[in-house]
């Protein structure tokens, strides 16, 4: 199910030449990929809704290499937003075949922005290591469009938690065949480091299975 809070905690981010997305994860926070930021020395970074400016930022995790690399930044807000938030979760493994949701500004939407309801999008696999050092999770999905363009730095939704941001798709002859996610396993550190974010470990229950989750609290 579409959980509604991800219409008031999703943005366009634009940056020079750079469109994509970014979220809230604090009300004055946000994250998103690097590639899209990658402009930032030399241009504002503007995060909007319906293609009206709601505040500027500044990246705050430039000075880490991993975030580079892994194709994450960390975005300070020059004003606090206040909306409803949604908790970000560590999962430690997710099943195959589980449904996933998430709302961004791929550039056939980037106006609007869409959302992506769980309908036929599943996740394929969750790795145990990093692939081409910045993915840990694949992702089917209903393939709706031909290309997922703009979508970088979209929540990944599951159970009403961010377990994760999308971060690239994988692409044959033209057509978008997979999306990518990176984990929040990896930006767990850089969370506390540069956001205060402490973490609490808590253990859930789903389908009669026990699955062991960090949940990320402000």
């Amino acid at each position: 199910m579409f959980n509604p809070t991800l219409t008031d905690l999703v943005y366009q981010i634009k940056c020079g030449t750079k469109n994509g997305t970014a979220f809230l994860i604090a009300k004055n926070y946000a994250l998103t990929v690097f590639h899209v930021v990658s402009e930032h020395e030399t241009h504002d970074i503007k995060l909007s809704q319906n293609n009206k400016l709601i505040v500027k930022a500044k990246i705050i995790s430039d000075d880490i290499v991993e975030s580079k690399v892994m194709d994450f930044a960390i975005l300070e807000l020059e004003e606090d937003i206040d909306v409803p938030l949604l908790v970000m979760a560590n999962c430690k493994k997710i099943r195959t075949g589980t449904k996933w949701t998430s709302r961004g500004y791929p550039k056939s939407k980037m106006q609007t922005g869409e959302n992506i309801y769980q309908d036929d999008n599943k996740v394929h696999q969750h790795l145990s290591t990093l692939k081409n050092r910045k993915i840990d999770i694949e992702l089917d999905h209903n393939l709706k469009w031909s290309s997922f363009e703009g979508i970088s730095g979209a929540p990944l939704v599951i159970d009403n938690k961010i377990i994760g941001i999308i971060n690239s798709e994988l692409t044959e002859g033209h057509m978008s065949k997979e999306l990518y996610a990176l984990s929040n396993k990896y930006l767990k550190k850089t969370l506390q480091e540069k956001c205060g974010i402490k973490i609490q470990r808590e253990v859930i229950a789903k389908k009669r299975r026990k699955y062991k989750t960090d949940y990320f609290r402000t």
